[in-house]
């Protein structure tokens, strides 16, 4: 339905707008609740998708899903510490069989990449 998936993105993008304007003001626990929640309901409907027919429109929605959790792991691992997150998602999905974790925990790992080679370098610039 193009008008659900409408109303999830502008959800996702609110939340994002929301937690941008406010996330000084904001209690870590709140921002956990907020991103946490969108993203387990958008990961719970990709396994339930997952159980329905082969068809045009499952490939539909299956992109739609996957774009949606995209926006998800751009909000959580913008306003949440990675390792609590890690945590979460091991914790809420370690029985997961969803091929959708790959993308995001790729992600997670190449945001650590840069970070330790920043890091490295902000080293090197010190020690001179």
């Amino acid at each position: 339905e193009v008008p659900t998936a409408k109303r999830c993105v502008d959800l996702v993008k609110q939340s994002f707008e929301m937690s941008s304007r406010n996330s000084n003001i904001m209690m870590e626990g709140q921002l956990e609740q907020l991103w946490f929640g969108i993203l387990e309901q958008t990961i719970r409907r990709s396994e339930e998708a997952s159980s329905f027919p082969e068809s045009k429109g499952r490939k539909m929605w299956d992109l739609a899903l996957s774009d949606l959790t995209q926006r998800c792991m751009t909000g959580v691992l913008t306003f949440l510490s990675l390792p609590r997150t890690l945590k979460w998602v091991c914790d809420t999905f370690g029985e997961s069989r969803l091929t959708l974790w790959r993308g995001p925990i790729k992600e997670l790992f190449a945001g650590l990449d840069f970070q330790v080679q920043l890091l490295s370098a902000a080293r090197c610039v010190a020690a001179k």
